[in-house]
């Protein structure tokens, strides 16, 4: 969790976090401590029951990425992007 102000999506290693904890879900508002001017980067492993094309769906309020090992799915640091994107990778 971080706090500031940016125009885009921040380069987090970058900055020192707010405070880290452990996330059991990805519900914004059980760790948001106020609606404006924060940052939270989540970082963790997606269990794959078997090979194939995955999509996943990113919506944010603001600006948002998703990266997949190492790689941005979904970019959604445009004003005119729609609520919700999508984007499919293949998995192992």
């Amino acid at each position: 969790y971080y706090t500031g102000v940016w125009r885009f999506v921040p380069d987090f290693a970058s900055l020192n976090p707010a405070f880290e904890a452990v996330a059991l879900d990805f519900d914004i508002e059980k760790v948001a401590l106020s609606n404006d001017d924060f940052g939270v980067q989540y970082r963790g492993f997606v269990a794959i029951p078997r090979d194939g094309r995955y999509t996943f769906h990113l919506s944010a309020d603001d600006d948002a990425d998703l990266y997949i090992g190492g790689e941005r799915l979904i970019d959604m640091s445009e004003d005119t992007v729609p609520p919700v994107l999508s984007a499919s990778a293949e998995l192992k």
